[in-house]
């Protein structure tokens, strides 16, 4: 799996007095196993407190819904300077996941980088930034993260929430309450196994996962190298940072996690997030697999074994099997 890389530079608008902006290009993945990286990469940007922050995300192929919530944190950051930040060169993939979450209606998006220069040199020109969506009304609630103006989910479907947990907690009776506040439907389970033998019964939208079920992440190796399967979105919940660090040697990743202790705030403002998405990335994607591996021969085997697996369901013909090895 690619790794995220960053590097930041410094633009000067000429004008009296002369303006600067900081620049930060990103190429990689924007998820679970990157996002501290990302967070990282947007506080160096960030660090003297520049009014205008420019993002190349032309080379970024994906962000989760944590990503997104930290955009809009240091969107409001630039505001409160009386500046702005802009994303420029967003593919088409992204930005859908972008506007699933409302970040069109938050945050201008530009066609490239140069667009993005122009666009903020007309804002201290005194020209408003032209969002492209309608501007939420001045005296509308503040949010801690966007939120779509409409129902996250189509007439007649439900939202289906699977809770791996080891016992019934007052978290896990939380979850319960608020899913049927928004009519899903609701599964708790403490055995990973069991979980993984109704999967396609329960058929869920999403899975949050106390790691506490699945300490060597064979639940989440089998929900994701299965075509039918990937797309449900996996939430891991790590009782410590001692947990988080253990990770093996070879790993599938998660969609994202959260470490123990997390705000509830937070933590339904994530999964809600993936509800919105999950259903529209079926439409657009038929398989996303996310792992990391150690440069050891073994792990160098579990990696070639899970391309050949996730090329296999994706090729009916031996003939576009070979085609796509040899194209990658």
């Amino acid at each position: 799996m690619p790794k995220l890389t960053f590097k930041i530079q410094k633009h000067i608008i000429e004008r009296d007095p002369p303006e600067e902006i900081r620049e930060l290009a990103l190429k990689g993945f924007i998820d679970a196993a990157n996002y501290m990286k990302f967070e990282s990469a947007l506080e160096a940007a960030d660090s003297d407190s520049p009014r205008f922050l420019l993002v190349d995300f032309s080379r970024v192929n994906y962000i989760n819904s944590t990503g997104i919530s930290a955009l809009i944190r240091f969107n409001e950051a630039c505001k409160s300077r009386a500046g702005l930040l802009c994303l420029a060169g967003v593919s088409r993939a992204v930005g859908l996941s972008m506007h699933l979450l409302g970040v069109t209606s938050l945050i201008p998006f530009t066609m490239d980088m140069e667009s993005g220069r122009r666009h903020i040199a007309g804002f201290l020109d005194g020209n408003k930034p032209a969002l492209p969506m309608t501007e939420p009304a001045a005296d509308a609630a503040a949010r801690p993260t966007a939120v779509l103006h409409q129902s996250p989910r189509g007439s007649g479907t439900r939202a289906r929430v699977l809770v791996l947990s080891p016992s019934t907690t007052r978290f896990t009776q939380v979850i319960g309450h608020r899913i049927g506040k928004l009519q899903g439907d609701y599964h708790l389970l403490d055995n990973a196994a069991e979980a993984l033998a109704r999967f396609d019964e329960i058929g869920p939208d999403l899975v949050v996962l106390d790691e506490r079920c699945d300490p060597a992440g064979d639940f989440v190796n089998k929900v994701k190298a299965q075509k039918k399967r990937s797309l449900t979105s996996v939430i891991k919940i790590y009782p410590d940072k001692e947990a988080l660090s253990k990770e093996p040697e070879f790993k599938i990743w998660e969609n994202d996690y959260l470490v123990d202790p997390f705000e509830m705030q937070e933590f339904f403002a994530l999964t809600e997030a993936e509800l919105l998405r999950v259903p529209k990335d079926r439409k657009v994607f038929s398989q996303q697999v996310r792992f990391d591996f150690l440069g050891k021969k073994e792990c160098v085997e579990n990696a070639y074994r899970l391309s050949d697996l996730v090329i296999r369901q994706a090729m009916k013909e031996e003939d576009d099997v070979a085609s796509l090895y040899a194209a990658v």
